[in-house]
């Protein structure tokens, strides 16, 4: 359940350990998925990814280098034959792969799974050849039906700050994307796409801050907390038209929350476009988000 209350007891990482993004700045994370190690802690997989034709699903390695690599990725626990080591290359041939679950880095075990029907999985690997967006690993969602769904549990939407690295396909009044929303009118945290603009939606008013956008690869902060003391929303950087005052009043569960897309008794929203890291802080980062903004950019050279 959404929390209002106090802060999630969270795992931290030390600000000196290691180069990577959670190793500098990993106090008060909540979510973290990217198609890179975050955290020089995580072990972990990347993803588990299902291989067309025979749909044999594996958890992908993260390469040497911390991202997703034909001949560096190894493959492990698969559901067929494959045996554990299997480069990812050898093991996806000229075939699709599709990302079944992506993993959590956080430490908390959110996993995003999409286990409801094989179509509605990004795809990650086209006919042999892994999609990249500005040269990085890229998950690419169709804008039909593809999304995961999303458990909100214990955030606070008084207390909160994401930042996503995304790029849009397509985008107008049909094409959204959706993160920790509940589609209850009283209720909105949420990223849109309408109208050329991403907008952010908070409580009961719709577009309190937005941003104009186009087929560019963008990177987007949301923070509503009480050290900013507002909802508002950055992008590249740039604060954007609009805030709004915090409000504690009317949240509530919903179960059609979902990362790319929600289905609700409002309609069906699926985002066309490419996805590469979404990270979720249980806390105001206001005072370190041009530091961590500057960190994602130095990676993904976005602007």
């Amino acid at each position: 359940m959404l929390s209002l209350g106090n802060r999630l007891s969270l795992p931290t990482s030390s600000n000196s350990a290691g180069g990577a993004l959670l190793d500098k700045f990993g106090e008060g994370v909540a979510r973290a998925y990217s198609l890179r190690r975050l955290t020089s802690a995580y072990s972990g997989y990347a993803l588990k990814m299902r291989r067309s034709g025979t749909n044999e699903e594996a958890d992908v390695s993260f390469d040497g280098s911390g991202e997703i690599s034909l001949a560096g990725s190894k493959v492990y626990n698969a559901s067929g034959s494959t045996a554990d080591g299997t480069t990812l290359g050898a093991w996806i041939g000229s075939a699709n792969g599709f990302a079944k679950v992506w993993y959590d880095q956080s430490g908390l075990g959110y996993n995003l799974t999409q286990s409801t029907n094989n179509n509605f999985q990004p795809k990650l690997i086209n006919s042999g050849a892994i999609l990249t967006t500005n040269g990085k690993a890229s998950l690419d969602f169709d804008g039909t039906d593809d999304l995961f769904p999303f458990d909100e549990t214990g955030l606070n939407l008084a207390d909160i700050s994401t930042f996503t690295v995304i790029k849009h396909d397509a985008f107008d009044a049909t094409t959204k994307i959706v993160w920790v929303a509940s589609f209850d009118t009283n209720n909105y945290y949420m990223l849109i796409i309408t109208s050329s603009e991403h907008q952010f939606y908070y409580s009961d008013d719709n577009d309190i801050s937005s941003n104009s956008i186009s087929n560019d690869q963008f990177l987007v902060t949301n923070i509503a907390g009480p050290i900013l003391g507002v909802a508002t929303q950055f992008q590249n950087g740039v604060q954007g038209d609009g805030t709004n005052p915090l409000d504690t009043s009317n949240f509530t569960d919903s179960s059609d929350n979902g990362i790319m897309g929600s289905s609700t008794s409002l309609g069906s929203f699926f985002c066309n476009g490419h996805l590469q890291e979404l990270i979720f802080y249980a806390d105001d980062k206001s005072p370190e988000r041009q530091a961590i903004e500057r960190d994602i950019n130095a990676y993904y050279k976005i602007y």
